[in-house]
This record gives C-alpha cells, structure tokens and sequence, in this order.
C-alpha cells in the first residue's frame, strides 16, 4: 500500500485497513461470484 507523508497516524491506520478489506474482498470475488459480477458490468 502507499505510505500517506504528514497525516494523521489514525488516517493512515484507516487507509490500511480500507486496503486490507478490498484486497479481502478481490480475494472473495476470485471465486465464481467474479465471473457473474463482471458479466453484469458488460
């Protein structure tokens, strides 16, 4: 994840964890569940 220079140490604690979650859900949606979704965007 990117390193946020000059910010609040609370803010970038909450990047990360927005970055951990997202990355969590890409994980999740590697699944079959992926295909449906990109096939709903199309």
């Amino acid at each position: 994840g990117k390193i946020y220079y000059g910010v609040e140490p609370e803010f970038e604690d909450s990047a990360e964890f927005v970055c951990d979650s997202f990355n969590h859900l890409l994980e999740m949606l590697s699944s079959n569940e992926k295909n449906d979704i990109l096939t709903n965007f199309k």
